[in-house]
């Protein structure tokens, strides 16, 4: 009625997560190790560069902590920084690739905990997906996510952090 389009020529698509394929499996390991995945692009505005500088502050052994990073690249610069930053973090940092949900899925459930330091997110389908497998989730504190997550992802284990000042 807004844009004054024909009834006939809207189609109403579905969004959701899949729960055939994101759902908890036994693969969570007690080994003293904890396992930390984030998933999307690979870019600055998703965090994780100050994914990769926050590592420095975490009291963990080196053994005790594991780090994998899914997803493809976003800028190609930004990439190659990615990748040096991680080469000189003193934790082993994992680069999975972009991967198929069922994979996806697979290292969901033998993480601990999701991480999402993004700056700038809709609804982010990944926290659901990881929710779904078991996952603790860490994320930033973005307008409207914590109130629909906590409406709709009830008991949810999500630990929200506020997004640094903004520069320019």
């Amino acid at each position: 009625k807004v844009y004054d389009v024909e009834p006939e020529k809207i189609h109403i698509l579905g969004m959701g997560y899949n729960n055939k394929v994101f759902q908890m499996t036994e693969d969570k390991k007690e080994d003293g190790v904890t396992r930390l995945i984030f998933a999307g692009k690979i870019a600055e505005k998703k965090g994780v560069m100050s994914l990769i500088r926050s590592l420095d502050y975490l009291p963990y052994q080196k053994d005790k902590l594991e780090i994998r990073l899914a997803g493809g690249a976003g800028n190609e610069i930004e990439y190659k920084e990615i990748c040096r930053m991680a080469h000189h973090s003193k934790y082993d940092i994992e680069f999975l690739g972009r991967l198929p949900q069922a994979e996806l899925a697979k290292y969901y459930n033998m993480s601990d905990i999701f991480v999402l330091p993004s700056f700038f997110e809709g609804l982010p389908l990944t926290v659901i997906e990881a929710l779904a497998c078991g996952d603790r989730v860490v994320m930033t504190n973005l307008p409207g996510i914590p109130q629909w997550l906590s409406e709709n992802a009830l008991h949810a284990d999500i630990r929200y952090v506020d997004l640094p000042q903004m520069i320019n």
